[in-house]
């Protein structure tokens, strides 16, 4: 096989992969929203009846995090790891109302992928199990 046959063939394969990949992401971007709407509901509910926890899909929840300027609202599972990262946002480090409190989430668009629409200023809050609201600026 010559050269330029070979880097074509190549060529034609990465750009496969690249497509296999691409469609790989999108499918557990609407696995992750779809998760992530479902258990905001239950959890908003869950917090309306003032329960102090909660436990749903083997993942145990702090509560919901919201970004009302991205028309978001996220259940935050109480300890971050990859299985639960691929569908909720997670608690990294911290509690609500510390300065350590982190949280992190893949890039999707339903997760965290519009966070930099944030304009300084925006609210977020984030709603613990007992219903305390936690305002964050950005």
């Amino acid at each position: 096989m010559g050269r330029g046959k070979w880097s074509g063939t190549v060529g034609v394969l990465l750009l496969l992969a690249a497509l296999v990949l691409t469609v790989h992401n999108l499918r557990e971007a609407r696995q992750a929203e779809h998760f992530s709407g479902e258990t905001a509901a239950k959890l908003t509910e869950e917090i309306s009846r003032r329960r102090t926890a909660r436990e749903a899909e083997s993942t145990d929840y702090l509560g919901l995090l919201e970004l009302p300027t991205l028309s978001l609202t996220l259940p935050v599972a109480a300890e971050w790891s990859y299985p639960a990262l691929k569908r909720t946002p997670c608690r990294y480090s911290g509690t609500a109302g510390e300065v350590s409190f982190v949280i992190i989430a893949h890039n999707y668009p339903a997760h965290f992928g519009r966070l930099w629409e944030l304009e300084p200023g925006a609210e977020v809050y984030f709603m613990d199990m007992a219903g305390t609201r936690t305002l964050y600026i950005v």
